[in-house]
């Protein structure tokens, strides 16, 4: 999109831009990479290329062995994010066992406030009991 020459300049600029961006929380995360794309000057055909990658974005390989130890030292394990739902989800199929419940926080309605969380090795649909 930027050229190899650029790449590192703009990712550099993108963890600046971002950040501001997602401030307030009236946009969602897929909103907040698009903004950030078109402040870096990427085409406007290109806005979304962030929001149709990630899904496919796979886990570092230490993750899943990472979280098999920890399961199996009897921790439960949640996520908690304020991206869009559907990136979870996405998230959550690349990692075994993780099963979505119920938000329990507070400020669900606004578009980038924290709204899902999932627990590991569970098919309950409450997290509040979450420690």
């Amino acid at each position: 999109m930027f050229g190899e020459e650029r790449a590192d300049e703009q990712l550099e600029r993108y963890h600046e831009v971002e950040p501001g961006l997602q401030t307030g929380g009236d946009r969602t995360y897929r909103e907040v990479m698009a903004a950030t794309l078109a402040d870096l000057g990427a085409p406007e055909n290109e806005w979304d290329a962030l929001s149709l990658a990630l899904p496919a974005w796979q886990p570092f390989p230490e993750v899943r062995p990472a979280l098999e130890e920890a399961r199996s030292r009897g921790w439960k394990l949640a996520i908690l994010s304020n991206t869009d739902r559907d990136f979870i989800e996405a998230s959550m199929r690349r990692i075994a066992g993780v099963r979505p419940c119920s938000p329990y926080l507070p400020s669900m309605s606004r578009p980038s406030a924290p709204r899902h969380v999932a627990r590991a090795s569970s098919p309950a649909r409450d997290c509040s009991g979450l420690r």
